[in-house]
């Protein structure tokens, strides 16, 4: 169960380095937001790992529709939404979005970041909330790239490991445009491994500003690499924080500079 605000509907992207967790924070706050009734899609945009094949292990390629099949599909409406999309024995207002088994960069033809645009407008009207996992590399994924432009909140995910932050040093300058919205973007530290030390103080003098903070959870580090993260129980301390994470998304901040709270688990 919930414990926060959530009241939030709109589009969420979730963006930052490999190994920080964020499929995995994409998918709780998904399943956080579908436990209130709301409709959501979540949008699995990587395709150099496929994320479907980890969350639905037992089903058969057959039955791993492709978002790459909807995405250059040559009309985009519900039909094609939803047959390209998998849903969940816990969750059926939870629909999934991603690319198959053995799929890769070049499995569909490239798609233009204006057809990528129109293909998030169309799921509007099939959902409350949409999720877009993005790819780490936004120059390699169109999709992604538009998802953070047009998203009303993006989550920008750190780890408490030097990598994280040498990854936003490489990559921030090439979203210096006012239509990435950089300053805004909402900044979570998700603590991904228990055998690393990196004191939260710290971690926050190279966020600038921390949102919120994710604690580490070994259940849910589990579920992932048995293939049932979705059902799994993460543990009070990280329901509370992804509650709170759900409550930062919903509020209304005049000023998006100012500085945010982060405090140790």
């Amino acid at each position: 169960m919930n414990n926060g605000t959530t009241d939030f509907s709109g589009r969420i992207a979730v963006w930052g380095p490999p190994c920080t967790g964020k499929t995995t924070l994409a998918v709780r706050l998904a399943t956080e937001l579908a436990s209130t009734g709301k409709q959501v899609i979540l949008l699995l945009c990587d395709r150099t790992l496929p994320v479907l094949p980890l969350l639905f292990p037992e089903n058969r390629e057959s039955e791993l529709p492709s978002l790459g099949s909807a995405l250059t599909a040559l009309e985009i409406g519900t039909g094609e939404i939803l047959a390209a999309s998998v849903v969940c024995r816990e969750y059926p207002n939870l629909l999934f979005l991603g690319y198959g088994i053995g799929e890769n960069l070049y499995s569909y033809p490239e798609t233009g970041e204006g057809r990528a645009g129109s293909f998030l407008d169309s799921l509007a009207p099939v959902c409350d909330c949409l999720i877009v996992d993005c790819s780490s590399v936004l120059y390699e994924d169109r999709l992604s790239a538009a998802a953070m432009k047009t998203a009303d909140r993006v989550i920008r995910v750190y780890s408490p490991e030097m990598r994280s932050f040498a990854f936003y040093d490489s990559q921030l300058p090439l979203l210096e445009g006012d239509e990435w919205r950089a300053d805004e973007h909402i900044r979570v530290l998700n603590i991904t491994s228990n055998d690393i030390y990196f004191p939260v103080d710290e971690s926050r003098a190279n966020m600038l500003r921390c949102d919120a903070v994710l604690p580490y959870s070994r259940s849910l580090r589990l579920a992932m690499s048995e293939g049932r993260l979705i059902g799994a129980n993460p543990g009070k301390k990280y329901r509370a924080g992804i509650s709170g994470l759900v409550s930062v998304l919903s509020e209304k901040k005049e000023n998006t500079g100012a500085a945010g709270t982060c405090e140790a688990e």
